[in-house]
């Protein structure tokens, strides 16, 4: 995890990103159809800040959430292989459907092998 320092460098990251799908979500008004990007980020700069920012190209899940006055940037490697109970999928307020991975490690306790879950990371939309 890393910070970033500023709203411009936030969106300067994000348009570096390519082959990702996902959405931003903006200070000053709800999410529209326009703030979900499918394969090609363009966020552009507006009024408010970006409160929150999920993106995933299948290999990688990227997160950035605003946190008083910095973003945290938290970047997650993804499995190869992905089991289907550990997807979740939700309903959206713009009309697409959410899905979201549960990560999980494997650590040894008392003599046993155990999963622990470690996050649960956007993986981006359901259909299309």
């Amino acid at each position: 995890m890393k910070w970033i320092e500023s709203n411009d460098k936030v969106i300067e990251y994000l348009n570096s990103l390519k082959g990702f799908e996902g959405f931003v979500r903006y200070s000053h008004r709800p999410i529209k159809s326009g703030d979900i990007f499918k394969k090609e980020v363009e966020v552009k700069k507006e009024d408010g800040f970006i409160l929150e920012a999920f993106f995933c190209n299948g290999k990688k899940s990227i997160e950035i959430k605003q946190i008083n006055d910095k973003w945290l940037l938290a970047e997650f490697d993804l499995p190869q292989k992905i089991e289907n109970e550990d997807v979740d999928v939700f309903e959206s307020k713009v009309a697409r459907r959410v899905k979201m991975l549960q990560l999980w490690e494997e650590e040894e306790e008392d003599g046993f092998l155990v999963k622990k879950l470690k996050n649960v990371v956007f993986f981006g939309f359901e259909g299309e």
